[in-house]
């Protein structure tokens, strides 16, 4: 191999890292980024009562998180007059 030769080796070399670099960092920047893990806990609540047609909550309720979900002792969650009561998790 000539001198030619030599000098297009020693170019194409850092050209070919290069393009893998810049492959891997478009596969880096494709993966999806991943929200946060949440965790809930609820404890230690009072007591909640519902009045007609109301709610009472005395534990956790709403949207699942991604993470983790404790609920423990909770207070009492009346519903005697007609109403909705959750003492506990109630989730979506």
């Amino acid at each position: 191999m000539g001198r030619h030769g030599q000098d297009r080796e020693r170019r194409v070399g850092p050209s070919a890292l290069a393009a893998l670099d810049a492959v891997g960092v478009a596969v880096w920047a494709a993966l999806p980024v991943l929200p946060p893990q949440t965790d809930v806990r609820t404890s230690n609540t009072g007591q909640a009562m519902a009045g007609r047609g109301g709610r009472a909550n005395s534990g956790a309720s709403g949207k699942a998180p991604e993470g983790r979900i404790q609920v423990d002792r909770t207070g009492e969650a009346d519903a005697s007059k007609s109403g909705e009561a959750n003492s506990g998790a109630e989730l979506d």
